[in-house]
């Protein structure tokens, strides 16, 4: 377990240092504030600042790690992951408005485990202010669906 965690470490630190070159040769655009390689190059720099992290841990504990991750944790994510996989197949037939309905109040109720109701009055509010924000605010079109919204 060990080795393979250090294995990460040394994975991300390559992968971040990569990320970093790369943002770098973005073209920096006159004028425009915040250039393209902005984003890239401080998400590289976490990562490897957790990589570090993590190789400290490793050093600083001896004997066996502890379980990074727990199997009732992994359902969860591989649920919120198929929802979501669902909500991208589902966008264009239903439409935004009810396919984003239909996303909060699962993840909702799956994960906060509140009532029904709080769940469905959530999920209603997200998905009219939303597409409220898109559509009106930002102008951006929305697929409307079967029900036409």
């Amino acid at each position: 377990m060990r080795a393979a965690l250090v294995g990460v470490s040394v994975a991300l630190w390559c992968v971040s240092g990569l990320v970093i070159w790369e943002a770098k040769r973005l073209p920096v655009i006159p004028g425009t504030g915040l250039g393209p390689d902005v984003v890239p190059f401080w998400l590289a720099v976490l990562l490897t600042v957790f990589a570090a992290v993590l190789l400290a841990e490793l050093r600083s504990k001896k004997g066996k790690p502890a379980s990074v991750v727990d199997t009732a944790e992994l359902v969860e994510v591989g649920v919120v992951f198929l929802l979501i996989v669902l909500y991208v197949a589902i966008i264009s037939l239903v439409g935004y408005a009810a396919s984003t309905f239909l996303l909060v109040l699962l993840l909702m109720r799956r994960l906060g485990r509140y009532a029904l109701w709080k769940c469905a009055l959530s999920a209603l509010l997200v998905s009219v202010a939303s597409a409220f924000a898109f559509r009106q605010l930002l102008q951006v079109p929305l697929p409307p669906g079967l029900l036409g919204f």
